[in-house]
């Protein structure tokens, strides 16, 4: 998370959209597009409030929640929906709804279908432009990490009918890769006749169904995503599983997920494709979120912390985080820090208030998530009401004053404060 996010993150609702336009243009879009999300303060204020810029430097941010997505993408700003098209972690949902308004890249004929990453021409065979969904087509992949891709094809030839004509349709699906053989015989016998987009349409159910999406989830369970093909070409953004679930198919019918998951747990890159779904029960998420805490040794399966470190060992742990604390210099390793923080050695107040350089100790926090990120989120928050308050201008200070101050967090505020009057 870019610090600027995580100090700005805290300020009240209402402060937030006047301290950005105070700001250097530079700095309000790395706040908003920087990897880690920026608070749901910011993101609230900007998917609400927020300039067309400020909306897509959000659309660009790697880790934005599908929800946000979501409402970005309901939009009318062909440029943020865009952007929300493209997006690693958008979901079906995300790219039907973000299809109604978004366009094809100016120069998407430029480079052939079959160069483009899939998770772009899944989203692509929504288009509302017959030519751009032919060329998704003709880019489609059958080999053994795209069991999905039947659905896909079948659902662009839909679209191709319904905004060209059958003949249309019956050209694309003849122009594209061939269908595997379940399917290949009744898309051609749809396309033949006048009356056979319902025909279509039941084979892409069919296609779609959750024992079907559950069965090739199984098949690719511990398959990560091949960053690159064979001639070097990006294949996909994200997991595989992820690519599996933007094709076409129905709402998940989440007790069989659940009960899969019961009777064999799923793979961490199928849970987190999971996650994003719409509906997702909170039994898969908490579950593995629980799992992943053990991983990392906060707790242990009774739900209390386990001893990682012998107790001597945390002893050194936590000296040496101290001593850091004192002389670390902005951009520097703060490892010790972070170890000593994620073992709860160091308490996030304690961190914030004793780093001698302001970003320095905000930076210990950039990469952490959930409760730990919250924690600093609070301690953080304690000081910025007493310094700053509601005084749009010392916060705008606070930002400007962050990346080179060379005192600590509370000094930084302190100044501001005095700045502002």
């Amino acid at each position: 998370m870019n610090t600027g996010a995580l100090l700005l993150g805290q300020a009240p609702w209402h402060v937030i959209g006047p301290v950005l336009d105070r700001i250097d243009p530079d700095m309000r879009r790395d706040i908003l597009s920087t990897p880690g999300l920026p608070g749901r303060a910011i993101l609230e204020y900007v998917v609400t409030q927020g300039t067309s810029g400020d909306r897509q430097a959000v659309a660009g941010n790697p880790e934005l929640d599908p929800k946000v997505l979501l409402r970005l993408a309901e939009c009318d700003d062909p440029a943020v929906t865009g952007l929300a098209l493209q997006h690693p972690r958008a979901t079906r949902e995300v790219i039907l709804q973000a299809s109604r308004t978004a366009r094809p890249p100016a120069d998407l004929f430029a480079t052939a279908a079959a160069r483009r990453p899939q998770h772009m021409l899944y989203a692509l065979v929504e288009a509302k432009v017959p030519a751009a969904v032919r060329y998704a087509m003709t880019g489609l992949r059958f080999d053994h990490d795209f069991p999905a891709a039947d659905a896909v094809m079948l659902r662009g030839c839909l679209n191709v009918w319904r905004l060209a004509g059958r003949e249309a349709a019956a050209a694309a699906l003849a122009d594209g890769p061939p269908l595997r053989n379940r399917v290949r015989a009744e898309a051609a016998a749809a396309v033949a006749v006048p009356d056979g987009r319902d025909r279509l349409g039941r084979l892409i159910e069919r296609e779609g169904s959750t024992p079907v999406v559950l069965e090739r989830l199984r098949l690719l369970q511990n398959r990560p995503a091949p960053p690159r093909s064979a001639d070097g070409i990006r294949i996909t953004e994200g997991s595989l599983h992820r690519l599996l679930l933007l094709a076409p198919h129905e709402n998940l019918r989440w007790p069989l997920v659940t009960a899969e998951h019961e009777s064999k747990p799923w793979s961490e890159d199928a849970l987190a494709a999971l996650w994003d779904q719409p509906g997702c029960p909170a039994e898969l998420i908490s579950g593995q979120a629980r799992d992943a805490a053990v991983h990392r040794g906060e707790a242990d399966p009774d739900g209390h912390r386990a001893t990682v470190l012998r107790r001597s060992r945390r002893r050194a742990v936590k000296a040496a985080a101290l001593e850091h604390l004192a002389r670390t210099m902005p951009h520097g390793d703060d490892s010790p820090v972070r170890t000593a923080y994620r073992e709860g050695l160091l308490t996030a107040t304690a961190i914030v208030t004793q780093a001698r350089h302001a970003d320095a100790g905000l930076r210990v926090f950039r990469n952490l998530t959930g409760r730990e990120l919250d924690t600093a989120r609070t301690a953080v928050s304690v000081l910025t009401a007493h310094h700053l308050g509601e005084s749009t201008e010392a916060w705008a200070i606070a930002l400007r004053l962050l990346p080179e101050f060379a005192g600590t967090l509370p000094e930084l505020l302190a100044t501001a404060r005095a700045a502002a009057g």
